[in-house]
Protein backbone atom coordinates (compact mmCIF):
# COMPACT_ATOMS: atom_id res chain seq x y z
CA UNK A 1 0.00 0.00 0.00
CA UNK A 2 3.08 2.27 -0.07
CA UNK A 3 2.73 5.75 -2.16
CA UNK A 4 4.81 7.88 -4.19
CA UNK A 5 2.89 10.73 -5.97
CA UNK A 6 4.12 12.28 -8.81
CA UNK A 7 0.60 13.66 -9.77
CA UNK A 8 1.64 17.65 -9.20
CA UNK A 9 2.96 18.56 -12.20
CA UNK A 10 0.35 19.94 -14.87
CA UNK A 11 1.06 19.36 -18.74
CA UNK A 12 1.66 22.42 -19.10
CA UNK A 13 4.76 23.01 -17.76
CA UNK A 14 6.25 20.54 -19.75
CA UNK A 15 4.88 21.27 -22.86
CA UNK A 16 2.54 19.73 -25.73
CA UNK A 17 4.82 17.72 -27.16
CA UNK A 18 6.41 15.79 -24.60
CA UNK A 19 5.27 12.22 -25.49
CA UNK A 20 6.63 12.99 -29.35
CA UNK A 21 10.23 13.80 -27.48
CA UNK A 22 10.14 11.08 -25.47
CA UNK A 23 9.52 8.36 -27.83
CA UNK A 24 12.40 10.22 -29.86
CA UNK A 25 14.70 10.68 -27.34
CA UNK A 26 13.81 6.62 -26.17
CA UNK A 27 14.64 5.52 -29.44
CA UNK A 28 17.85 7.61 -29.62
CA UNK A 29 18.81 6.05 -26.83
CA UNK A 30 18.10 2.23 -28.14
CA UNK A 31 20.28 3.75 -31.24
CA UNK A 32 23.04 5.06 -29.00
CA UNK A 33 22.96 1.58 -26.35
CA UNK A 34 23.16 -0.92 -29.61
CA UNK A 35 24.41 0.90 -32.78
CA UNK A 36 27.12 3.02 -30.57
CA UNK A 37 25.60 6.29 -32.33
CA UNK A 38 27.32 9.66 -32.11
CA UNK A 39 25.00 10.31 -29.26
CA UNK A 40 24.34 13.82 -31.37
CA UNK A 41 20.30 13.35 -31.35
CA UNK A 42 20.25 12.61 -27.59
CA UNK A 43 17.94 14.77 -25.15
CA UNK A 44 20.14 18.02 -24.15
CA UNK A 45 21.07 18.23 -20.39
CA UNK A 46 18.93 20.67 -19.51
CA UNK A 47 15.41 18.55 -20.64
CA UNK A 48 16.65 15.57 -18.95
CA UNK A 49 15.16 16.54 -15.12
CA UNK A 50 11.84 17.63 -17.24
CA UNK A 51 11.80 14.68 -18.89
CA UNK A 52 11.93 12.23 -16.05
CA UNK A 53 9.32 14.30 -13.59
CA UNK A 54 6.83 14.18 -16.47
CA UNK A 55 7.53 9.94 -16.77
CA UNK A 56 7.33 9.17 -13.61
CA UNK A 57 4.18 11.46 -13.83
CA UNK A 58 2.74 9.38 -16.46
CA UNK A 59 4.19 5.98 -14.92
CA UNK A 60 6.17 5.52 -17.81
CA UNK A 61 8.71 4.20 -15.50
CA UNK A 62 11.11 2.51 -18.09
CA UNK A 63 11.47 5.58 -19.74
CA UNK A 64 11.94 7.60 -16.73
CA UNK A 65 14.80 5.01 -15.75
CA UNK A 66 16.47 5.42 -18.76
CA UNK A 67 16.57 9.28 -18.49
CA UNK A 68 18.02 9.26 -14.98
CA UNK A 69 20.92 7.02 -15.67
CA UNK A 70 21.43 9.40 -18.69
CA UNK A 71 21.96 12.25 -16.40
CA UNK A 72 23.62 10.35 -13.97
CA UNK A 73 26.18 9.40 -16.69
CA UNK A 74 26.83 13.28 -16.75
CA UNK A 75 26.31 14.05 -12.75
CA UNK A 76 27.19 10.78 -11.01
CA UNK A 77 26.53 12.15 -7.85
CA UNK A 78 23.33 13.83 -8.45
CA UNK A 79 21.09 12.44 -5.23
CA UNK A 80 17.86 14.14 -7.12
CA UNK A 81 18.63 11.65 -10.15
CA UNK A 82 18.95 8.98 -8.14
CA UNK A 83 15.99 9.32 -5.37
CA UNK A 84 14.18 9.38 -9.22
CA UNK A 85 16.06 6.79 -10.12
CA UNK A 86 15.15 4.57 -7.03
CA UNK A 87 11.44 5.50 -7.54
CA UNK A 88 10.96 3.69 -11.28
CA UNK A 89 13.29 1.23 -10.12
CA UNK A 90 10.53 0.06 -7.31
CA UNK A 91 7.56 0.64 -10.30
CA UNK A 92 9.31 -1.31 -12.49
CA UNK A 93 9.58 -4.55 -9.50
CA UNK A 94 12.96 -3.98 -9.17
CA UNK A 95 12.89 -3.51 -5.25
CA UNK A 96 16.77 -4.37 -4.29
CA UNK A 97 17.91 -2.52 -7.00
CA UNK A 98 15.83 0.73 -5.94
CA UNK A 99 17.07 -0.18 -1.99
CA UNK A 100 20.61 0.05 -3.45
CA UNK A 101 20.09 3.09 -5.37
CA UNK A 102 18.72 4.73 -1.92
CA UNK A 103 21.56 3.64 0.14
CA UNK A 104 23.73 5.19 -2.29
CA UNK A 105 22.07 8.45 -1.54
CA UNK A 106 22.31 7.91 2.06
CA UNK A 107 25.68 6.68 1.80
CA UNK A 108 26.22 10.76 0.42
CA UNK A 109 23.54 12.06 2.69
CA UNK A 110 22.14 10.26 5.83
CA UNK A 111 19.46 12.85 5.84
CA UNK A 112 18.20 12.34 2.70
CA UNK A 113 14.38 12.99 3.24
CA UNK A 114 13.24 11.24 -0.29
CA UNK A 115 16.21 8.59 0.40
CA UNK A 116 14.46 7.58 3.76
CA UNK A 117 11.17 7.60 2.03
CA UNK A 118 12.01 5.74 -1.17
CA UNK A 119 13.85 3.41 1.09
CA UNK A 120 11.26 2.55 3.57
CA UNK A 121 8.31 2.01 0.73
CA UNK A 122 10.92 -0.62 -0.39
CA UNK A 123 11.28 -2.39 2.39
CA UNK A 124 7.58 -2.24 3.24
CA UNK A 125 6.77 -3.69 -0.11
CA UNK A 126 8.93 -6.94 0.27
CA UNK A 127 7.42 -7.09 4.03
CA UNK A 128 10.26 -5.65 6.09
CA UNK A 129 7.95 -3.18 7.61
CA UNK A 130 9.73 -3.31 11.35
CA UNK A 131 12.73 -1.76 8.93
CA UNK A 132 10.39 0.72 7.14
CA UNK A 133 8.90 2.44 9.87
CA UNK A 134 12.52 2.46 11.60
CA UNK A 135 13.68 4.59 8.58
CA UNK A 136 10.24 6.49 8.12
CA UNK A 137 10.46 7.67 12.03
CA UNK A 138 14.08 8.77 10.86
CA UNK A 139 12.63 10.69 8.44
CA UNK A 140 10.13 12.16 11.00
CA UNK A 141 12.69 13.91 13.01
CA UNK A 142 14.09 15.79 10.03
CA UNK A 143 10.90 16.81 8.84
CA UNK A 144 7.90 16.13 11.71
CA UNK A 145 5.65 18.13 9.26
CA UNK A 146 6.41 16.53 6.06
CA UNK A 147 2.89 14.98 4.78
CA UNK A 148 4.25 12.03 2.40
CA UNK A 149 6.37 11.01 5.09
CA UNK A 150 3.31 11.06 7.66
CA UNK A 151 1.20 9.34 4.64
CA UNK A 152 3.52 6.17 4.18
CA UNK A 153 3.83 6.14 7.94
CA UNK A 154 -0.18 5.31 7.86
CA UNK A 155 0.51 3.08 5.68
CA UNK A 156 3.09 1.14 7.02
CA UNK A 157 1.97 1.13 10.39
CA UNK A 158 -1.44 -0.45 8.43
CA UNK A 159 0.96 -3.17 7.42
CA UNK A 160 2.13 -3.94 10.88
CA UNK A 161 -1.76 -3.84 12.17
CA UNK A 162 -1.13 -1.26 13.85
CA UNK A 163 -4.42 0.52 12.74
CA UNK A 164 -4.98 2.81 15.75
CA UNK A 165 -1.86 4.60 15.21
CA UNK A 166 -2.17 4.33 11.43
CA UNK A 167 -5.36 6.58 12.27
CA UNK A 168 -4.17 9.18 14.43
CA UNK A 169 -1.58 9.84 11.63
CA UNK A 170 -4.16 10.15 9.04
CA UNK A 171 -6.52 12.58 10.47
CA UNK A 172 -3.79 14.80 11.33
CA UNK A 173 -3.31 14.95 6.93
CA UNK A 174 -7.02 14.61 6.95
CA UNK A 175 -7.37 18.39 5.60
CA UNK A 176 -5.04 18.07 2.65
CA UNK A 177 -6.23 18.85 -0.65
CA UNK A 178 -3.61 16.95 -2.33
CA UNK A 179 -4.07 13.62 -0.58
CA UNK A 180 -7.92 13.85 0.05
CA UNK A 181 -9.39 10.76 -1.74
CA UNK A 182 -6.47 8.71 -0.65
CA UNK A 183 -6.02 9.73 3.46
CA UNK A 184 -10.30 9.41 3.57
CA UNK A 185 -9.94 5.58 1.84
CA UNK A 186 -7.21 4.82 4.18
CA UNK A 187 -9.57 5.99 7.42
CA UNK A 188 -12.24 3.95 6.01
CA UNK A 189 -9.72 0.85 5.63
CA UNK A 190 -7.97 1.47 9.01
CA UNK A 191 -11.81 1.38 10.90
CA UNK A 192 -12.75 -1.51 8.74
CA UNK A 193 -10.32 -3.47 10.12
CA UNK A 194 -11.05 -2.82 13.91
CA UNK A 195 -14.62 -3.48 13.59
CA UNK A 196 -15.48 0.45 13.67
CA UNK A 197 -17.93 -0.31 10.38
CA UNK A 198 -19.92 2.98 10.77
CA UNK A 199 -16.66 4.80 10.43
CA UNK A 200 -15.67 2.83 7.96
CA UNK A 201 -18.62 3.28 5.76
CA UNK A 202 -18.48 7.14 6.66
CA UNK A 203 -15.16 7.77 4.87
CA UNK A 204 -15.76 5.05 2.03
CA UNK A 205 -18.88 7.74 1.02
CA UNK A 206 -16.51 10.82 1.41
CA UNK A 207 -13.75 9.51 -0.70
CA UNK A 208 -16.61 8.06 -3.04
CA UNK A 209 -17.55 12.10 -3.07
CA UNK A 210 -14.11 12.87 -3.72
CA UNK A 211 -14.24 10.41 -7.02
CA UNK A 212 -17.65 8.93 -7.86
CA UNK A 213 -16.20 6.73 -10.44
CA UNK A 214 -13.85 5.01 -8.71
CA UNK A 215 -15.18 1.74 -9.28
CA UNK A 216 -13.02 0.17 -6.30
CA UNK A 217 -14.09 2.86 -3.58
CA UNK A 218 -17.81 1.67 -4.26
CA UNK A 219 -16.69 -2.34 -4.13
CA UNK A 220 -15.08 -1.23 -0.69
CA UNK A 221 -17.78 0.40 0.90
CA UNK A 222 -19.89 -3.00 -0.33
CA UNK A 223 -17.40 -5.14 1.26
CA UNK A 224 -17.02 -2.80 5.12
CA UNK A 225 -21.36 -3.00 4.28
CA UNK A 226 -21.04 -6.76 4.01
CA UNK A 227 -19.28 -7.27 7.20
CA UNK A 228 -21.66 -5.15 8.50
CA UNK A 229 -24.57 -7.30 7.61
CA UNK A 230 -26.26 -4.74 5.90
CA UNK A 231 -26.27 -6.82 2.99
CA UNK A 232 -28.80 -4.97 0.99
CA UNK A 233 -26.43 -1.94 1.05
CA UNK A 234 -23.48 -4.40 0.19
CA UNK A 235 -25.60 -5.27 -2.82
CA UNK A 236 -26.16 -1.44 -3.98
CA UNK A 237 -22.80 -0.77 -3.69
CA UNK A 238 -21.44 -3.38 -5.60
CA UNK A 239 -23.75 -2.61 -8.05
CA UNK A 240 -22.93 0.78 -8.27
CA UNK A 241 -18.80 -0.87 -9.26
CA UNK A 242 -20.31 -2.73 -11.81
CA UNK A 243 -22.33 0.13 -13.70
CA UNK A 244 -18.31 1.52 -13.90
CA UNK A 245 -16.53 -1.78 -14.41
CA UNK A 246 -19.50 -4.61 -15.45
CA UNK A 247 -16.11 -6.94 -15.97
CA UNK A 248 -14.85 -6.19 -12.23
CA UNK A 249 -14.79 -10.13 -11.21
CA UNK A 250 -14.85 -9.10 -7.51
CA UNK A 251 -17.41 -7.07 -7.09
CA UNK A 252 -19.64 -10.18 -8.91
CA UNK A 253 -18.17 -12.43 -6.35
CA UNK A 254 -18.91 -10.42 -3.51
CA UNK A 255 -22.07 -9.16 -4.86
CA UNK A 256 -23.43 -13.30 -4.92
CA UNK A 257 -21.99 -13.96 -1.37
CA UNK A 258 -24.59 -10.67 -0.28
CA UNK A 259 -27.21 -12.28 -2.03
CA UNK A 260 -26.50 -15.70 -0.68
CA UNK A 261 -26.25 -14.35 2.77
CA UNK A 262 -29.92 -12.99 2.05
CA UNK A 263 -31.36 -16.78 1.09
CA UNK A 264 -31.27 -15.18 -2.97
CA UNK A 265 -29.75 -18.02 -4.26
CA UNK A 266 -31.26 -17.45 -7.35
CA UNK A 267 -29.52 -14.32 -7.76
CA UNK A 268 -26.63 -15.60 -6.02
CA UNK A 269 -26.14 -18.13 -8.31
CA UNK A 270 -26.27 -15.39 -11.34
CA UNK A 271 -23.79 -13.49 -9.88
CA UNK A 272 -20.93 -16.36 -9.34
CA UNK A 273 -21.89 -17.93 -13.17
CA UNK A 274 -21.10 -14.26 -14.38
CA UNK A 275 -17.67 -13.81 -12.31
CA UNK A 276 -16.82 -17.00 -13.72
CA UNK A 277 -17.48 -15.75 -17.19
CA UNK A 278 -14.44 -13.50 -16.26
CA UNK A 279 -12.34 -15.60 -14.57
CA UNK A 280 -13.54 -19.64 -15.00
CA UNK A 281 -11.19 -21.45 -13.14
CA UNK A 282 -11.48 -19.26 -9.55
CA UNK A 283 -12.07 -22.11 -7.27
CA UNK A 284 -13.53 -19.91 -4.76
CA UNK A 285 -16.63 -18.81 -7.01
CA UNK A 286 -17.32 -22.46 -8.37
CA UNK A 287 -17.11 -23.69 -4.62
CA UNK A 288 -19.85 -21.30 -3.45
CA UNK A 289 -21.44 -21.78 -6.73
CA UNK A 290 -21.78 -25.38 -6.35
CA UNK A 291 -22.77 -24.62 -2.89
CA UNK A 292 -25.67 -22.39 -3.85
CA UNK A 293 -26.99 -24.30 -6.18
CA UNK A 294 -27.11 -27.42 -3.33
CA UNK A 295 -28.98 -24.77 -1.03
CA UNK A 296 -31.73 -24.12 -3.38
CA UNK A 297 -32.26 -28.20 -3.77
CA UNK A 298 -30.85 -28.23 -7.14
CA UNK A 299 -28.35 -31.31 -5.90
CA UNK A 300 -27.31 -32.16 -9.15
CA UNK A 301 -26.02 -29.39 -10.54
CA UNK A 302 -23.99 -28.93 -7.51
CA UNK A 303 -22.46 -32.16 -7.63
CA UNK A 304 -21.65 -31.45 -11.49
CA UNK A 305 -19.67 -28.31 -10.23
CA UNK A 306 -17.95 -29.93 -7.72
CA UNK A 307 -17.02 -32.47 -9.85
CA UNK A 308 -15.36 -30.25 -12.15
CA UNK A 309 -13.42 -28.72 -9.16
CA UNK A 310 -12.26 -32.00 -8.08
CA UNK A 311 -11.17 -32.85 -11.60
CA UNK A 312 -8.91 -30.02 -11.77
CA UNK A 313 -7.61 -29.80 -8.00
CA UNK A 314 -8.44 -33.41 -5.94
CA UNK A 315 -6.72 -31.81 -3.36
CA UNK A 316 -9.11 -29.04 -3.12
CA UNK A 317 -10.61 -30.32 0.15
CA UNK A 318 -13.93 -27.84 0.88
CA UNK A 319 -15.47 -29.56 -1.87
CA UNK A 320 -15.43 -33.26 -0.93
CA UNK A 321 -17.47 -31.65 1.81
CA UNK A 322 -19.36 -29.59 -0.60
CA UNK A 323 -20.32 -32.61 -2.84
CA UNK A 324 -20.82 -35.02 0.31
CA UNK A 325 -23.65 -32.32 1.60
CA UNK A 326 -25.59 -32.79 -2.10
CA UNK A 327 -25.09 -36.63 -1.95
CA UNK A 328 -26.41 -36.52 1.32
CA UNK A 329 -29.52 -34.58 0.46
CA UNK A 330 -30.21 -37.57 -2.23
CA UNK A 331 -30.05 -40.24 -0.21
CA UNK A 332 -26.25 -41.38 -1.32
CA UNK A 333 -25.22 -41.88 1.63
CA UNK A 334 -22.26 -44.49 1.20
CA UNK A 335 -20.98 -41.92 -1.47
CA UNK A 336 -21.40 -39.02 1.27
CA UNK A 337 -19.40 -40.35 3.56
CA UNK A 338 -16.63 -41.42 1.15
CA UNK A 339 -16.59 -37.76 0.33
CA UNK A 340 -16.60 -36.62 4.33
CA UNK A 341 -13.96 -39.16 4.31
CA UNK A 342 -11.34 -37.75 1.39
CA UNK A 343 -11.61 -34.14 3.08
CA UNK A 344 -11.24 -35.85 6.77
CA UNK A 345 -7.89 -36.91 5.24
CA UNK A 346 -6.84 -33.31 5.04
CA UNK A 347 -8.29 -31.86 8.03
CA UNK A 348 -8.99 -34.89 10.27
CA UNK A 349 -10.20 -32.10 13.08
CA UNK A 350 -12.73 -30.61 10.89
CA UNK A 351 -15.67 -30.74 12.94
CA UNK A 352 -18.70 -29.82 10.72
CA UNK A 353 -17.53 -32.52 8.20
CA UNK A 354 -17.04 -35.61 11.08
CA UNK A 355 -20.83 -34.40 12.38
CA UNK A 356 -22.21 -34.44 9.04
CA UNK A 357 -20.01 -37.88 8.41
CA UNK A 358 -22.51 -39.05 11.87
CA UNK A 359 -25.56 -38.26 10.49
CA UNK A 360 -24.56 -39.66 7.16
CA UNK A 361 -23.79 -42.96 9.22
CA UNK A 362 -27.14 -42.48 11.43
CA UNK A 363 -29.14 -42.68 8.35
CA UNK A 364 -27.56 -46.05 7.36
CA UNK A 365 -28.72 -47.15 10.98
CA UNK A 366 -24.79 -47.62 11.62
CA UNK A 367 -26.09 -46.53 14.72
CA UNK A 368 -22.75 -47.21 17.06
CA UNK A 369 -20.64 -45.77 14.29
CA UNK A 370 -22.76 -42.67 14.18
CA UNK A 371 -22.25 -42.20 18.30
CA UNK A 372 -18.57 -42.52 17.83
CA UNK A 373 -18.79 -39.78 15.06
CA UNK A 374 -21.11 -37.20 17.20
CA UNK A 375 -18.44 -38.16 19.82
CA UNK A 376 -15.46 -37.43 17.97
CA UNK A 377 -17.09 -34.37 16.66
CA UNK A 378 -17.60 -32.88 20.38
CA UNK A 379 -13.84 -33.24 20.89
CA UNK A 380 -13.02 -30.87 18.03
CA UNK A 381 -16.00 -28.57 19.12
CA UNK A 382 -17.48 -29.45 22.50
CA UNK A 383 -20.57 -26.31 22.09
CA UNK A 384 -22.04 -27.68 19.22
CA UNK A 385 -25.42 -28.03 21.17
CA UNK A 386 -27.25 -29.25 17.81
CA UNK A 387 -24.68 -32.15 17.48
CA UNK A 388 -24.86 -32.58 21.85
CA UNK A 389 -28.60 -33.11 20.91
CA UNK A 390 -28.21 -35.50 17.92
CA UNK A 391 -25.62 -37.68 20.16
CA UNK A 392 -27.94 -37.60 23.03
CA UNK A 393 -31.15 -38.91 20.94
CA UNK A 394 -28.98 -41.57 19.19
CA UNK A 395 -27.85 -42.62 22.87
CA UNK A 396 -31.85 -42.62 23.49
CA UNK A 397 -32.18 -44.48 20.34
CA UNK A 398 -29.45 -47.20 21.19
CA UNK A 399 -31.14 -47.62 24.76
CA UNK A 400 -27.95 -46.24 26.37
CA UNK A 401 -30.09 -44.56 29.06
CA UNK A 402 -27.27 -43.56 31.46
CA UNK A 403 -25.23 -41.73 28.39
CA UNK A 404 -28.66 -39.94 27.24
CA UNK A 405 -29.03 -38.79 30.69
CA UNK A 406 -26.14 -37.39 30.94
CA UNK A 407 -25.55 -36.16 27.10
CA UNK A 408 -29.47 -33.99 27.81
CA UNK A 409 -28.47 -32.91 30.75
CA UNK A 410 -25.28 -31.32 29.10
CA UNK A 411 -27.76 -30.32 26.41
CA UNK A 412 -29.65 -28.42 29.07
CA UNK A 413 -26.60 -26.72 30.76
CA UNK A 414 -25.60 -25.44 27.22
CA UNK A 415 -29.16 -23.94 26.51
CA UNK A 416 -31.50 -23.61 29.55
CA UNK A 417 -34.07 -21.79 27.17
CA UNK A 418 -34.66 -24.78 24.45
CA UNK A 419 -37.52 -26.51 25.30
CA UNK A 420 -35.80 -30.08 23.06
CA UNK A 421 -33.44 -30.50 25.81
CA UNK A 422 -36.29 -30.63 28.41
CA UNK A 423 -38.44 -32.60 26.25
CA UNK A 424 -36.33 -35.20 25.44
CA UNK A 425 -35.27 -35.46 28.98
CA UNK A 426 -39.05 -36.22 29.75
CA UNK A 427 -39.12 -39.17 27.01
CA UNK A 428 -36.09 -40.38 29.22
CA UNK A 429 -37.54 -40.65 32.53
CA UNK A 430 -40.36 -41.49 30.80
CA UNK A 431 -39.15 -44.64 29.19
CA UNK A 432 -37.88 -45.42 32.68
CA UNK A 433 -40.85 -45.09 34.46
CA UNK A 434 -40.04 -41.88 36.52
CA UNK A 435 -43.32 -40.31 36.09
CA UNK A 436 -42.82 -37.16 38.20
CA UNK A 437 -39.22 -36.49 36.62
CA UNK A 438 -41.06 -36.93 33.49
CA UNK A 439 -43.92 -34.19 34.27
CA UNK A 440 -41.13 -32.03 35.71
CA UNK A 441 -38.80 -31.72 32.12
CA UNK A 442 -42.51 -31.54 30.40
CA UNK A 443 -43.77 -28.86 32.39
CA UNK A 444 -40.43 -26.71 31.83
CA UNK A 445 -40.84 -28.04 28.18
CA UNK A 446 -44.05 -26.62 27.84
CA UNK A 447 -43.93 -23.92 29.28
CA UNK A 448 -41.14 -22.99 27.09
CA UNK A 449 -43.09 -24.34 23.89
CA UNK A 450 -46.28 -24.88 24.32
CA UNK A 451 -46.97 -26.23 20.82
CA UNK A 452 -45.25 -29.27 21.75
CA UNK A 453 -48.22 -30.40 23.07
CA UNK A 454 -49.65 -31.43 19.71
CA UNK A 455 -46.61 -34.23 19.12
CA UNK A 456 -47.43 -35.41 23.19
CA UNK A 457 -49.21 -38.60 22.35
CA UNK A 458 -47.43 -39.22 19.34
CA UNK A 459 -43.84 -39.47 21.28
CA UNK A 460 -44.68 -40.28 24.24
CA UNK A 461 -47.15 -44.04 23.82
CA UNK A 462 -44.57 -45.82 22.26
CA UNK A 463 -42.26 -44.93 25.28
CA UNK A 464 -44.98 -45.98 28.71
CA UNK A 465 -47.17 -49.11 29.14
CA UNK A 466 -50.46 -46.96 29.35
CA UNK A 467 -50.46 -43.66 27.68
CA UNK A 468 -54.01 -42.85 29.20
CA UNK A 469 -52.72 -43.47 32.75
CA UNK A 470 -49.14 -41.28 31.97
CA UNK A 471 -51.26 -38.54 30.73
CA UNK A 472 -53.44 -38.27 33.71
CA UNK A 473 -50.41 -38.36 36.18
CA UNK A 474 -48.91 -35.41 34.00
CA UNK A 475 -51.57 -33.38 34.57
CA UNK A 476 -52.13 -34.18 38.61
CA UNK A 477 -48.38 -33.10 38.48
CA UNK A 478 -49.21 -30.08 36.45
CA UNK A 479 -52.36 -29.33 38.16
CA UNK A 480 -50.69 -29.42 42.01
CA UNK A 481 -48.00 -27.57 40.30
Amino acid sequence: MSYIDYDDFEDEKFGEDMEEKISKYHHALNRFHTSGSSGSDLPPIDALENLIEYCLEKQKFEEALEFSNLYLSYFPASTEAKNKKAVALLNLGMTNESIETSQEVLDMNPFDIDALLNMAIALESIGKSVNALELINKALEFDPNNEDILFNSALINQSLQNFDEALKILHLIEDNESYTKDVYQEIAYSYSNINEFAKSIEYYKKAIDESPYDYYLWYNLGVVYSYAELHHKAIDAYDMALAIDEDFFLAWYNCGNAYAALGRLNDAIDCYQKALEIDPDDLDTMHNLASALGDSGNYEAGIEVFNKILDGRPDYYPAYFGRGICLDAIDEFELAINDYNKCLESKPDYAEVIYAKADALYNLDLIDDAINAYIKALEYEPGNLECLYDLGSTLFEAKRYDDAYETFEAVIKIAPEWADGYYSMAKLFAVKNNYESAAKMLSIALSIDNKKIASFIEDFSPLVTDIVDFESKILDYLNDK
